[in-house]
C-alpha cells in the first residue's frame, strides 16, 4: 500500500515542553500527584461539581465511596496531565510500545483505496496518546473535532 509523503512539520513544541517531556515518566507522576493533591485536598477545585456529577451517575452509592471515586478522578487527571506532559518528549518507538490500535489495517485499506474513514473514540484512558499513535501509525492526516479548552495559553500549548 502506498501511502502520502507528508513533509515533515516544523517542531513548534517551546523548550520548556520537550525538557519536561524527556523527564522519567514516574518523576512526571509523582510532581502531577502532588499537585492535584493540592488541587483536590487544599484549593478545593471543582470538588463539589466532580462530587455532584458522581453522585448524578451513581445514586446508589454511600458517602464514603462517592468521596473514594472523587478522589480516583484526581488521581487520574494527575495521571493524564504528566502523560500528556510525557507525550511531548516521547519518540515515535515509544508511542508504538504503550498503545496499541486494534483493526489498523482495515482502515489502512480503506485509505489506501481513497475511501474516507471516520474513526470515533470515547474520552477514555489517554486519548491524547492514541491521536498520536494513530498519526503515526496511519501516515495519513488526521482532522480531530474536540472541544477546545478555556485557557488561551494551554489550548496554543
Amino acid at each position: 500500500m502506498d501511502t502520502p509523503s507528508f513533509p515533515t512539520p516544523v517542531d513548534l513544541r517551546p523548550w520548556w515542553l520537550r525538557l519536561v517531556g524527556s523527564l522519567p515518566l514516574w518523576l512526571l507522576y509523582a510532581v502531577t500527584a502532588s499537585v492535584m493533591f493540592l488541587v483536590f485536598r487544599v484549593a478545593r477545585s471543582r470538588v463539589g461539581v466532580v462530587r455532584g456529577n458522581i453522585e448524578g451517575c451513581f445514586p446508589g452509592l454511600g458517602r464514603g465511596e462517592v468521596g473514594r471515586l472523587v478522589a480516583g478522578h484526581y488521581y487520574q487527571v494527575a495521571q493524564t496531565v504528566a502523560e500528556v506532559f510525557k507525550a511531548a518528549g516521547m519518540s515515535p518507538s515509544q508511542f508504538s510500545a504503550r498503545v496499541r490500535l486494534k483493526n489498523l489495517p482495515l482502515a489502512q485499506q480503506a485509505l489506501g483505496q481513497g475511501k474516507p474513514v471516520l474513526l470515533v473514540a470515547a474520552h477514555q484512558a489517554n486519548w491524547e496518546w492514541v491521536l498520536h499513535a494513530l498519526a503515526l501509525h496511519l501516515r495519513y492526516p488526521l482532522d480531530v473535532g474536540y472541544k477546545p479548552i478555556k485557557s488561551r495559553w494551554a489550548e496554543a500549548m
